[in-house]
């Protein structure tokens, strides 16, 4: 039995409870497969879920920091692997197999990538009405790539340059 993939069922949910049940320590990095998860893994296109993962479980040792910071998603079969940066040595020796978690991911990357992938079902039904479907199937890569690059594009602006984006803001205001 595979991950439950909460995703599938609601697109707006970033946290869940879930447990461990696989785990490989490596240096400085954990890959866990849980039992459930809201983390979507990078597929057509669309790319990861950016999150992070709480350990529930009580450990004797003060000032550890129980978070682990998903860095990359991937599919194993029916299951999804969590890539996660470890933040204290002690709690890659404490996790185990059916320890409780909390999953939680970042709400505005995740409406932002489900907007963009619902504009891409939207351009697709455009281009249809119109009668470019057949120009629209021989240039899919086109259209595709073009599409990566306004994701990315948008994801930069919103995602690391709010600033700029204030700025962009504040200047129309004044030469509209």
């Amino acid at each position: 039995m595979g991950t439950e993939i909460l995703f599938w069922e609601d697109t707006y949910l970033f946290g869940c409870e879930s447990k461990v049940v696989d785990l490989n320590v490596q240096e400085g990095a954990i890959i866990v497969t849980l039992d459930r998860t809201i983390c979507y893994a990078a597929s057509g296109g669309q790319p990861s879920d950016e999150g992070k993962i709480e350990v529930e479980k009580e450990i004797e040792h003060e000032n550890v920091d129980k978070t682990l910071m998903i860095k990359e998603l991937h599919w194993s079969g029916n299951n999804i692997l969590h890539s996660c940066e470890v933040r204290d040595p002690i709690i890659a020796k404490i996790l185990a197999v059916g320890d409780k978690v909390k999953v939680s991911i970042n709400p505005e990357k995740r409406i932002l990538h489900a907007r963009l992938h619902s504009a891409g079902h939207l351009i697709d039904a455009a281009l249809e009405n119109i009668g470019m479907k057949q120009w629209y199937q021989r240039r899919v890569l086109f259209f595709f790539f073009f599409f990566f690059f306004f994701l990315h594009f948008l994801q930069f602006i919103s995602c690391t340059n709010k600033y700029l984006l204030y700025r962009i803001r504040y200047f129309d205001f004044f030469f509209i």
